[in-house]
């Protein structure tokens, strides 16, 4: 990695002098680690030394990532996003990624398993009744098929004759 920035770099980013969310991102597994933010300063450090170096908004002080806990990140690239506000820092994570120990910061799911599986098992009902739906109309549309349109009427009443105009429009029959 690089000391400085250079002005190629400078012209991407939106915005130099703002706070830039940065992700960090298992270099080989692919794993989503942490969202942490960078200035210019701690983004002139990472690209200085290869060690991801953040931004701290609580202390308002640069933040080399693993400097107290030994949880370091060695940085194997850095990608900017297609509008130059926000970073992916792919890197090396030695220990947790998250203050709590947790490998990733993003160990809290708003969705579980079980609300995921409730949902999909919710889908497939829809579709089944659905399904079920078209093939009851298919059936009765077939039946009054064999009636009179007239004699359908003052048996049952418009609702049967309203019942399989609805099945025909939405089948297709």
């Amino acid at each position: 990695m690089n000391n400085a920035r250079s002005p190629e770099i400078e012209s991407l980013l939106k915005d130099s002098t703002a706070l830039i969310p940065a992700i960090a991102q298992d270099a080989s597994t692919g794993e989503v680690l942490m969202l942490a933010y960078m200035n210019s300063q701690s983004l002139a450090a990472t690209l200085a030394t290869g060690r991801a170096t953040y931004w701290s908004r609580s202390r308002n002080e640069l933040w080399e990532k693993g400097a107290t806990s030994g949880h370091t990140q060695l940085v194997h690239s850095i990608s900017l996003d297609c509008d130059g506000d926000a970073l992916l820092l792919k890197v090396e994570q030695s220990g947790a990624a998250c203050h709590t120990g947790q490998k990733s910061c993003f160990h809290r799911s708003l969705t579980s398993m079980e609300q995921v599986e409730k949902q999909e098992l919710s889908d497939r009902l829809k579709r089944y009744e659905s399904l079920q739906h078209e093939i009851e109309c298919k059936r009765e549309v077939a039946f009054w098929d064999n009636w009179n349109r007239d004699e359908l009427v003052r048996k049952y009443g418009d609702y049967a004759e309203t019942h399989i105009d609805s099945c025909r429009w939405l089948y297709g029959l």
